[in-house]
């Protein structure tokens, strides 16, 4: 059998479980615990707490991956200059 390679934007629910359950069965036969947590890290305006940007990741086997960040706009500039 020759497996078929598919790259895709959009992989149905089916798929992403298979993916999923296989890597984190994979962690946990090797490391001998699972500890993965998504992480999601929000910048609100103080005065109205709408979500300016943020970033998104998770936390793994004592590890934090980190995925996307969103910081613009002038706040979140002024933010970024004082907390680096």
């Amino acid at each position: 059998m020759t497996p078929v390679i598919t790259l895709t934007e959009t992989p149905d629910a089916k798929a992403t479980t298979v993916i999923e359950e296989g890597l984190n069965r994979y962690n946990r036969e090797q490391a001998g615990y699972f500890d993965g947590r998504g992480l999601k890290v929000l910048v609100s305006d103080p005065e109205t707490h709408d979500v300016l940007g943020g970033i998104l990741g998770r936390t793994s086997l004592g590890l934090c991956f980190l995925r996307s960040r969103l910081l613009a706009g002038a706040s979140c500039a002024a933010w970024t200059s004082v907390h680096g």
